[in-house]
């Protein structure tokens, strides 16, 4: 794992589609200083670091999530911006190993998980995710490790 990628692709999601609508939320607050802390922690080979950041990652991402899932603003009335992003590009923003103790859940990431956890209700935004998964069944999708949140709407030629 990557750890500074990590750190770096979480602090991108958060910044461009939570941050600048719950600003002064204390949620919002609380995460800003666990990701400035999970910054700091330097796991390099020490399994006890690498355990500590991956703890402290998840929590952060539980947070996020609930805090998508709960606040309103973050939803509907931005066109539902902030989920259908992180869907899309979940495996860049979150560890794709450590997605299913962010989850926490007995079923397989699909459409119909996202458009359930979301509780997306208009039918155009719940098509827009049905397209996402479609497209990600036929599309060769890059190597993670080489395709970062900077990424996020280049095309590389080649």
């Amino acid at each position: 794992m990557k750890f500074n990628q990590m750190v770096k692709n979480t602090w991108f999601f958060f910044c461009q589609f939570i941050l600048p609508f719950i600003l002064k939320h204390p949620k919002a607050e609380k995460i800003k200083q666990q990701l400035t802390e999970l910054d700091r922690i330097k796991p390099r080979n020490n399994k006890k670091q690498q355990t500590k950041f991956k703890k402290a990652y998840i929590q952060i991402w539980k947070m996020i999530l609930t805090l998508m899932l709960e606040e309103r603003v973050l939803r509907g009335n931005i066109n539902y911006l902030a989920p259908l992003q992180f869907i899309q590009y979940r495996n860049v923003y979150i560890e794709p190993a450590l997605q299913d103790d962010i989850f926490t859940r007995n079923k397989t990431i699909s459409a119909e998980y996202f458009i359930t956890l979301f509780d997306l209700r208009n039918p155009k935004i719940a098509q827009k995710v049905i397209d996402i998964f479609q497209h990600e069944m036929t599309v060769d999708v890059p190597h993670l490790e080489s395709f970062t949140a900077g990424d996020l709407g280049e095309k590389k030629h080649g």
